[in-house]
């Protein structure tokens, strides 16, 4: 396992939670669910398959993923931000399992290509793929405005 922390924000994600919790299985030290008081079973499934459950008023996307990484006791040397209706390749956890260890220190940041499924197919023209986001970082050295 990398040592890597995800952080997933939630609000009423019951459909989609546990795949994207099972993605991440093998790949992070530490899974932490900050979830806005959902009305459904998000927290409790989010528990069950092992992740760390927060819950905090969301005021705007920005704060809710900025207290998440201040206020979750993270400890690892990275941390993955992941929307809760996302899910990892197994192609994708392997490359970050093999490559995170081994990055150069003045590296803090990784760019994943995001890839868009519509009604089961991944779209691969059209300029939506690839998208590049920064969705691993070193922890404390970023935050989300």
């Amino acid at each position: 396992m990398a040592d890597l922390t995800v952080l997933i924000i939630t609000k009423n994600e019951e459909k989609n939670i546990r795949k994207c919790i099972r993605s991440l299985r093998g790949i992070a030290e530490r899974i932490v669910v900050v979830d806005s008081f959902s009305a459904d079973r998000t927290a409790a499934l989010a528990k069950k398959l092992g992740a760390d459950v927060y819950t905090h008023p969301f005021e705007d996307h920005a704060s809710q993923l900025n207290w998440g990484l201040e206020d979750t006791n993270i400890s690892t040397e990275w941390v993955m931000r992941v929307d809760a209706d996302e899910e990892l390749t197994k192609e994708l956890t392997e490359e970050i399992r093999r490559k995170l260890p081994r990055l150069p220190e003045r590296v803090t940041g990784v760019m994943l290509r995001r890839r868009v499924y519509f009604m089961g197919r991944w779209i691969k023209h059209g300029g939506i793929y690839p998208t590049y986001l920064l969705r691993i970082f070193s922890h404390g050295k970023a935050i989300c405005e």
